[in-house]
């Protein structure tokens, strides 16, 4: 019988167990990453003096979950990584943030936004996000998902690994064709609660 590793963990990403001897992994290089302002994820820490010091903080303003869908967040970005990274064992957060309510819950989700199925979704709750603010100024817009990207990529010298997710024109409605309404499906066709069909 072969002996059994003592520790097993599992890789998101590679959808698979690993194996090994001793827990933390023996190879593991431990990294800081520091929190810096305009979302900037960086190996570097806070220079007294430097231009980080007179910066305002990064900061959001949530409006109450009676009154709006959207959630706001911070998300800080690493440059580019030249290669693979496995990311297993402890991680620790420490953060220092001040808040204008008795209290408030932290929410730390830690993930490889070049992840293609993960970057459509930030993508679209951009989209979301610019189409709804875009209406509270009066301004209407359309998602246009049918384009040709490659072409229009090149006109606006959009670098080789980069791509265009949507197209996403403002503007304002003609008094002389008003925006037709199209009929909505009822909502209990398109909203289940606990289970589908409720």
């Amino acid at each position: 019988m072969d002996k059994q590793s003592p520790v097993k963990f599992w890789v998101m990403g590679e959808n698979k167990w690993r194996h090994a001897d001793d827990w933390p992994l023996p190879e593991t290089q431990w990294t800081k990453l520091y929190l810096r302002n305009w979302e900037r994820l960086s190996p570097e820490p806070f220079a007294p003096a430097s231009v980080d010091q007179f910066t305002p903080p990064d900061a959001f303003v949530q409006m109450p979950p009676s009154q709006t869908n959207v959630i706001q967040k911070l998300r800080y970005l690493s440059e580019p990584l030249p290669s693979d990274v496995l990311i297993v064992g402890p991680s620790v957060l420490n953060l220092f943030a001040a808040i204008d309510q008795d209290d408030t819950n932290w929410i730390v989700v830690l993930k490889d936004v070049a992840n293609a199925r993960w970057a459509d979704v930030d993508c679209a709750q951009a989209v979301q996000n610019m189409a709804d603010a875009g209406w509270a100024l009066g301004l209407g817009t359309c998602w246009v998902g049918n384009f040709d990207g490659a072409k229009i990529g090149a006109m606006l010298a959009v670098p080789d690994g980069w791509a265009i997710f949507t197209i996403l024109p403002f503007g304002y409605a003609d008094p002389r064709n008003p925006p037709q309404a199209k009929p909505l499906k009822p909502r209990r066709e398109v909203v289940h609660q606990e289970r589908f069909g409720n």
